[in-house]
């Protein structure tokens, strides 16, 4: 193959191994849009030949990828071949096994989500769970199937991989309104707990996924108090209020749409909950009417911000909830808790 394709070259110099070009995307996104160059640190590709055996291993920064910044040149004999990819700067809160050119398989790399020990604010809960409070770094994934054919340095071959995005950032707010108290980060329990903390090599969550649980806790809690105006109220003294609000920000693992994850949060003055909300179940349902024809999990993998706003009244009793999602609001009332 290699005589037959120096015979098409003009300079000798040129008949060396053969050479392809990939390049990686990150355009899985509600806007639809190429944000890799924004957004994406650092890529890992990972190339197993038709045996399953590792066959090329290369792991590159931004400034390091390429004149275009986006892409890295493959020396590889001539075949098919399974790429993949897992792209961030995810070393201090994923596990992806070191690779071994000629020994590592393709299943061998799993992703796993580096946990502490149970927290403290759940001793009871299953030795086998852990939980997170970390402000995780974008994590990407891709697997495909490629076919390498000759090409030389000179005008190699070239190929695209598009990325997957697996973390999701989720805001949750917490208002009252004309509380003797200002709101504090002591008052509350924030959680969201998972099954998502070890995926497969496919991006799947691995089969051990359901024995071991994850709960999120937030990396920023942060309290403020804003003024505001009842327009009822014609008195002006009687109409200045102030609202009191809280912010919990989470960073958590890709999100399935046959899954589960909740947000719950929970009163520490006398450990009752205050609200169980079941993540994707809300998402799923406010996608927007120019989206809902679109796949459940594609949906989830493009989406990765949340805004949720719980309205308490004075005695830290939810009594109203509004999700924004890609733009669209949904409202809804609750009862008090007693």
């Amino acid at each position: 193959m290699a005589m037959t394709s120096c015979s098409l070259i003009n300079d000798d110099s040129d008949c060396v191994d053969s050479a392809n070009v990939i390049s990686f995307s990150y355009d899985k996104n509600l806007k639809f849009a190429d944000a890799f160059d924004h957004e994406v640190k650092s890529v890992t590709l990972l190339a197993f030949d038709s045996n399953g055996t590792l066959a090329y291993a290369g792991r590159a920064k931004r400034d390091q990828l390429g004149d275009d910044g986006r892409s890295m040149t493959v020396r590889l004999a001539p075949g098919e071949y399974d790429m993949l990819v897992w792209a961030g700067d995810y070393d201090s809160d994923f596990n992806i096994p070191a690779p071994a050119v000629g020994s590592s398989r393709l299943t061998d790399f799993t992703c796993l989500l580096n946990m502490q020990p149970a927290h403290p604010d759940s001793p009871d809960a299953p030795a086998t769970n852990g939980h997170s409070n970390a402000h995780l770094e974008n994590l990407y994934h891709a697997l495909v199937h490629l076919k390498l054919p000759y090409a030389s340095p000179s005008n190699p071959a070239r190929h695209n991989i598009n990325l997957t995005k697996n973390t999701n950032n989720i805001r949750v707010m917490l208002q009252q309104q004309d509380a003797e108290n200002d709101l504090s980060e002591n008052d509350f329990i924030f959680e969201i707990t998972d099954n998502n903390a070890h995926l497969c090599h496919d991006n799947s969550r691995h089969p051990e996924s359901d024995k071991t649980n994850v709960t999120y806790h937030p990396w920023a809690v942060t309290s403020g108090i804003t003024d505001y105006n009842k327009p009822e109220i014609s008195s002006k003294a009687d109409a200045e209020a102030k609202l009191n609000f809280l912010i919990a920000e989470f960073t958590t693992g890709r999100l399935f749409a046959d899954s589960n994850p909740m947000l719950t949060v929970t009163r520490r003055s006398d450990g009752k909950t205050l609200f169980s909300f079941p993540l994707v179940d809300y998402a799923l349902k406010i996608r927007g009417k120019d989206l809902e024809k679109m796949d459940n999990q594609e949906f989830l993998d493009r989406q990765d911000e949340y805004s949720m706003t719980f309205i308490l009244d004075k005695n830290l009793r939810w009594i109203s909830v509004e999700i924004n999602i890609n733009g669209w609001t949904l409202k809804e009332i609750r009862q008090s808790l007693s």
